[in-house]
This record gives C-alpha cells, structure tokens and sequence, in this order.
C-alpha cells in the first residue's frame, strides 16, 4: 500500500505494488547503466527532478546484508522468507523489497528513506514526503509540489478567493490575500522569496539547474551548487570529485603529467605517482620519475641502490645486478653476481684461460702463467726434455734410450738394438744375425750367429749332423752330405740324415717316393715297394701288386666275403652287403616278408592273403572272410548282423548292426536322426531303432521310431490334496476342461463347484462328452479320505461314472431346497483310465454343467 501524506494529515491508502512495476517498465534505463547527472546514486537510469530527488522505480542496489536496517538476512543461516540475490528478505516487511524483489520504497520521489514504512507488502508513505512535497496523484511517491494554489500544504488545499495565493514559510505554505513579508515575490500562483528560491532563483521561472553529485542552491538571487561529500564546486553548475586530477582543488585546475609517471590530486594538490621500473630518484618534479630502475646501475631496483662488482664492469637486468664485462684475463666462473668476476685466469689452475679449463699435466705439478698451462715442477724420474707443457715431463729417465738417466743421454750398441734399464744402457735386441753371447753391453751383439758352428742361429746351439756332415748356413745347422742308404728327406737338420730309404714305406728308394697301394698296407722291400696285408673287406683277387687290393669282398656280388664268392638268389636282385649276399630288389609282384636272404623274394603279393600287396599287411577276416587281388584285400561276405561300414578291408566286417546306433540294421542309418521328435535319447536293438528318451512332456506311445516321441502328456494335477480347482457354476453355466492320461498309472483330479442350491433350477451334473474306447471313468468325492458323494436320486453311486447329477423331483409346482452337493457346493473329482485298456494319447473331455 501507497499512503500519500501532506503537511496536514493522511489522504488516502491505494495498492502500489503494481503502480512501482509499470514505473519500472517505463523508467529509461532501468536495470543497469551509469546514472544520469542529478539522479539517484543507487537508482540505475533515474531520471532528475527539479528539486534535486529521483523520479526512477526501477532497479536499487540491495542493502548490506549486514545492515539490519536494509532488512537483509545473511543467507548462510539458512533462509526462512524469500532470497532475492544473494539476500534473504520479508517481502512483507522489508522496504527495500516490498511486495517483491527490488521494489524499493525509499527510492520513490520525494520519499525520505528513513521515514518510508512497508506494511503487508505495500509501502506506506504516512509522514514520509519530503518537506513541501505530498502523495497528490495516482503516480507513487511524494510527487508534488506543496508551494501552489492547487495544493498549497496539503493535496486538498486549494487557494481561492478571497486569498488565492500561496505563500511559504517555516511554518508551512498557506492561502494567503497577496505576497509580503518574507516571500514578497507573486510568481503564478505562488509567493515567493526569489533571493533563495531555487525554483524562481532572481525571478519567477529562474531555476537553478542540479548538477551531478551535489543539489541545486540560490543565494542571494544567484544559482550556485551544493557539493556531495568527496566533491568541490567548479564554477555555478559543477561539483569535480576531489581526486580529479583535470579539476584539482578550489582552483579546479587540471594536473601536469611528468613523464613515466601518472598524476594524483590529493588534498587538493596536484602531484604523481610513478610508472612500474621507474622512480624519482633526484626529488625533482619537473622530470618526473627520471630514473629506470630495470637498466639503471646507480639506481638497480631502487634510487640509491648502486651496483658494484670485482673485476668488472657492472650491468642493471630487470632491476638486479649482474656482471655486465669481466677484466682482461678474469671471469664469473661461479655466475653469482655478488662476487663479480672473482676467478683470475691468468693464474687459476682450475681456471686457466677460461672457466673450467683445468690444468693437467703428466708426471708434473701444472701451474697457469699468463692464461696458460705450464710445467711447474716433474714428478721423480721423469723429465721435461722437450720443454712443450703439453705433454708435461713426457720422459721416464730410468726407460728413456733417447734420454736415459738424464735428457740427451741416448744410447748406441754394435750390432744391437739399444735400451735403457734403471737409468743404464743396455742390449735390448740384436741385429738379425747377430747375438750377445758374452754377456757384456759393451761390446755389444758380438758373435754373428749365421756361420758359426759353435753358435748357429743362437748362442751355444752347435750344429751336430746324423748319418752325415755338418754345416751352418744362414744361422740354420745344415746337412752338408748323407752317409750311404740314408737320406735327409724332412729337410731338418736337427735330425740329419733321418730316412732309410732301403725300408722307408713313405721314401721307398728315394725320398718322397711313397708306396701308395689302393686297400692296402704298403711295405718297402731293398728299396721296393710290396703288398704286406690287404684292408678289411678287401682282397687281391687279380693277383697283382701293382693296383693293391683291387676288389672290395664287402660289395662285390662276383667275390662276396671272398674272392670266387658269387651271389645267385629267387625272384631278386642281388646285392652284397658285409660280404653277405642278400636282397636288393624283388621282381614286381614279388617280396622278402621272411627277411632271409636265402630264400630270397620268395612272396607272391598279388595273391598271398598274410602279405597282401606289401609285407605283413593281412587281409582282415574279423567277423567275415576275405581274399587278395591284384596287391589289394577284398571283403568275400560278411558274418550274419555284421557289415564293413568304414569301407576298409584291413578291418573287415568292423560294425555289429545289430547294436551300433550310428549302423542300425544298416550302415549309416543313424538313430539320432532317424528318431525325430522332441526325443532326447536312442539306442539300437536287434537292428532297430529305439526311443530311450523323450523332451519333458513328451511320451512314446505308439512305439514308432520315426515319428519321435509324438504324444504331449496333459499338464494335471494327480494329487487329491491339489486338484485342478475349476470355475464356481451358477444356474444354467456350463464348463469344460480336455487333458490326457498318457503316462501309464496317472489319474487326474479337479474341483467342480456348484452355487445357488436353493434354486429350484438347481442341477449340477459331471458327464464325459468325449471319451474315446469308453477307456476312461471318473469318481466324485466330498473329501480325500474316499466318503463317496450322494447322488440324490442315482442310488448313491460315485464310483465308476461316465455321467453324474443330482436335481430336485416333484409334481409341478412343488420345490423343496436341495442341500448343496459335496462340501458345501464343491465335489472332487478323479479321471482314470479302466483297468485292461493300453496307455494312449486319446484325451478325454469332462463337461461341467448346473
């Protein structure tokens, strides 16, 4: 609710809610955006009233939801009202969101905010106008001007005759006759003081204009600005943020940017603030932030911080120190700028010339002169003798030829190769030919061992010569001549004249004449060569030593085992083996299947029933008889109930016909698929197919193979206890139920029921419609324990029925209750098949009718 208010008292009371909505469709950029000079601070788009107030319903920032008079709740504790944002609110109560979220009561026109109530969700505006504004029309908010004769105080007050003017004082306005006193000045319908009256500022119409962040103000009949807190007066229609570096103090001057800085207005002064990496390190502004921090080595990272390093030129990276350029002969070998560069390479061994370049020098102390590696001092018996520092002290004294004990002590021997041992020459090789034999250096290699008897070759060889005479030729003992009958046939002098020749085999008569006889051992006779025994297995048949052992006894079918030994064998041809005659090949047709040579191919295979077309294949003659044609078993007849269903003679007649269910009476007749039919068994008997087994529900009753297991047995219940309960009947019904007995011993059993025994149409009656043979009978009984039913008029038979009823008898019109039959209208009933008939696949069918 809207409750406009005036100077004097309450108006009236109107919904609002609906009236904010509309003002908040229709305000220019309600929702969002930068307010408009004059508006609202908290009111997005508000469009400005001439008094300085917002004329905006639309959006207002929500309260703090600390602040307990914005009405907020802090959503964390749990939210029991309504969540607008992230604000728990009573839209009932809360005037910030009354009646709905972000409708906002104080921010209606001419509304004070402290004053505003929200009541039942409708804003209330009893003594919440502004002063000298009221609720006048539809419109929300305190709207209008209470300084007119139309409303002068109050929204009902009209100023007439005879005081038709209005006029405003500290009491109120009110009608008064004409302007005087305080507001002297008539402007319409108003009195007015145009000295102060920013709506008629220096004469009626002269109002002054509202500037952004500040209200409108008359003095002294001239406009001026009122400045919000934070902001200063530029001029009669401005209010600058005192912090505006373009309108900076009372002065509103616009502040100098020095350069790498940003200008401030503090206080009312002007001043800057340095860019990143830069700082006034010289206390003047007129250049600014002169100093780059990042490059600059008296200033590196802060004014004053002065960059100093050892043995080097200095360099401001990014604010830190570094080296920028080492001395000549000096490096940052450690590339920590703190220490400069703190390696002198001139002398460092473990930097010489260059980090990281160590000093190595062989069996010496290295040192670093000028940048450079050098020999310091060499290790104990090495020397330095060719003054390079690069290969150190490269001479080991005590080995040295060239150097031996000293630099420039080199060694020279005759005949020999010299060297040098614990700092002495000595032999360390002779020249071909040549030998120290003494023992002493200094006369070198003395002897020239390539004539001298006494040392030929080598020191103290002396040459000694067998069946002959020495020489030494070339340092090598030599046979200068063979006694008579020997010969040096090895070329070794060390040996001399080594060979008989007389009796040599291999230098029969003369060195390298070898007896080589063919299977044969050779031997040498006065200097000719002889057979002395023939090779296992070879003979001299022909008698002639010049070819040796000519004919191998072990092969030859003409001297097999001895020369004359011929071999002649039946039906084959022959061969020798070991100097035994045997069988190379059989005649075709013919074969060795006693494996005696003697006898030799003495098998007919194309006709022999034990060696059919090879050895030892027999011809099978398991359960039948049979014969060998042409190399190949044939079947003459089988035994009675056997055939040979493999095909295979060498197994005869394999199969029993009579029992095999792969072979029943015949090959190949297999009972699994001869049976066909829900059969899940076979087997074979007599030479005919049997059903063994049949699918669950499924009987063999005729016997038949062929047409499988062809009966399914009825699904019945055969317990008394669980009988087949079938449908209650009234008069007239009539029900009927089908099934077979055809598994042998079974019986079926159901439960008929019967109503509305005091009919006197009552008839319940069972009877066979089918019942194929008359093979099949039904009992009815009350219970499980035998108590036949009574049958009424029938007698009292139960038992043995093809057909069963009771019903009530009389002359017309007479009627008398029939007790319900059975058990209280229920009989059982049990379906058998009579004693002597064979077990079928014929079903009954039982009609129930009452």
């Amino acid at each position: 609710m809207v409750v406009a208010a005036s100077a004097i008292g309450p108006r009236s009371v109107v919904l609002a809610l609906g009236a904010l909505l509309v003002l908040a469709i229709a305000a220019p950029g309600c929702g969002g955006g930068d307010d408009p000079p004059g508006g609202d601070a908290g009111m997005d788009g508000a469009a400005p009233r001439p008094d300085g107030g917002s004329l905006d319903g639309g959006h207002v920032d929500p309260p703090d939801a600390a602040d307990p008079d914005g009405g907020g709740v802090d959503p964390d504790a749990g939210c029991t009202g309504t969540t607008c944002g992230e604000a728990c609110v009573d839209l009932q109560s809360d005037v910030r969101h009354c009646g709905g979220c972000d409708v906002d009561c104080t921010a209606l026109p001419g509304v004070d905010g402290d004053a505003v109530q929200c009541v039942e969700g409708a804003c209330v505006l009893t003594g919440a106008c502004e002063p000298g504004l009221g609720d006048c029309s539809d419109a929300p908010g305190c709207e209008t001007e209470l300084t007119t004769a139309e409303h002068c105080g109050a929204c009902e007050t009209v100023c007439a005759e005879p005081t038709p003017l209005c006029a405003s004082s500290e009491a109120g306005a009110s009608c008064v006759s004409g302007c005087q006193g305080a507001t002297p000045t008539r402007c319409d319908s108003s009195c007015v003081d145009t000295t102060t009256d920013e709506l008629h500022c220096g004469e009626c119409g002269g109002t002054c204009p509202v500037p952004a962040n500040g209200a409108a103000s008359c003095v002294d009949s001239a406009c001026g600005v009122a400045c919000d807190a934070g902001y200063h007066a530029c001029g009669s229609d401005r209010c600058a943020a005192d912090d505006d570096t373009t309108a900076c103090g009372a002065s509103c001057e616009t502040c100098v940017v020095p350069p790498n800085a940003s200008a401030t207005c503090i206080d009312g002064g002007c001043g800057f603030v340095c860019l990143p990496s830069f700082a006034d390190c010289d206390g003047e502004a007129s250049n600014g932030c002169e100093v780059d921090t990042r490059t600059d080595v008296g200033h590196c990272g802060a004014c004053d911080d002065v960059c100093t390093t050892a043995h080097a030129t200095p360099a401001c990276v990014d604010g830190a120190c570094v080296v920028g350029a080492c001395d000549p002969l000096f490096d940052d070998c450690n590339t920590m700028p703190e220490d400069g560069c703190e390696v002198d390479l001139g002398t460092t061994v473990s930097d010489c010339g260059a980090c990281g370049d160590v000093c190595t020098v062989d069996h010496a102390t290295p040192a670093c002169i000028g940048g450079a590696c050098a020999v310091g001092s060499c290790d104990t018996s090495y020397g330095d003798c060719n003054g390079q520092p690069d290969d150190g002290c490269e001479v080991a004294l005590p080995t040295a030829v060239e150097h031996c004990g000293t630099c420039g002590n080199a060694c020279s021997l005759p005949n020999a190769t010299p060297s040098c041992v614990d700092s002495a020459c000595a032999v360390a090789g002779c020249d071909p030919g040549f030998a120290d034999c003494n023992d002493s250096p200094g006369d070198g290699c003395e002897v020239d061992t390539r004539n001298t008897l006494a040392h030929c070759g080598a020191c103290g060889d002396v040459c000694e010569i067998a069946n002959g005479s020495e020489a030494c030729v070339n340092g090598v003992c030599a046979v200068a001549a063979c006694d008579a009958g020997f010969d040096d046939c090895n070329g070794l002098p060390g040996d001399g004249c080594e060979t008989n020749v007389l009796s040599t085999v291999t230098s029969c008569g003369a060195c390298g004449n070898a007896c080589n006889l063919a299977n044969a051992t050779a031997i040498c006779v006065n200097g000719g060569c002889a057979i002395g025994a023939c090779d296992p297995g070879w003979d001299d048949c022909n008698g002639l030593p010049g070819d040796g052992c000519e004919t191998r006894t072990q092969t030859s079918v003409d001297h097999c085992g001895a020369c004359g030994n011929a071999c002649d064998l039946a039906n084959a041809g022959e061969v020798c083996t070991n100097g035994t005659c045997d069988v190379g090949s059989c005649m075709p047709g013919f074969d060795n299947c006693d494996g005696q040579a003697a006898t030799g191919c003495e098998t007919h295979t194309q006709t022999s029933t034990a060696h059919c077309g090879t050895c030892g294949y027999a011809c099978s003659s398991v359960n039948g008889t049979s014969f060998c044609s042409s190399g190949t078993c044939q079947i003459a007849a089988c035994n009675p109930g056997y055939q040979s269903c493999d095909g295979l003679a060498g197994t005869g007649c394999e199969t029993n016909v009579t029992n095999d269910a792969q072979h029943c009476g015949a090959c190949g007749n297999a009972c699994a698929t001869t049976c066909v039919g829900n059969v899940t068994a076979t087997s074979c008997a007599g030479g005919t197919c049997q059903i063994v087994g049949c699918a669950p529900g499924y009987q063999n009753i005729d016997g038949v193979c062929a047409n499988g297991c062809e009966c399914q047995a009825s699904s019945i219940s055969q317990s008394c206890a669980t009988p087949m309960v079938l449908p209650t009947l009234l008069i007239t019904q009539t029900t009927t139920v089908s099934a077979n007995l055809a598994v042998g011993g079974t019986e079926a059993w159901y439960m008929a029921r019967f109503a509305t025994n005091t009919s006197p149409s009552y008839h319940p009656r069972i009877r066979f419609t089918t019942n194929p043979s008359d093979q099949f009978r039904f009992d009815v009984r009350t219970n499980c324990t035998g108590t036949a039913t009574s049958c009424g008029n029938e007698g009292g038979v139960s038992n043995g029925l093809t057909d069963w009823e009771t019903y009530m008898t009389g002359p017309p019109g007479y009627y008398d209750v029939i007790p319900p039959v059975g058990n209280n209208g229920s009989v059982l009933v049990r379906v058998y098949r009579r004693p002597g008939f064979p077990v079928s696949c014929a079903q009954f069918t039982l009609t129930i009718s009452n």
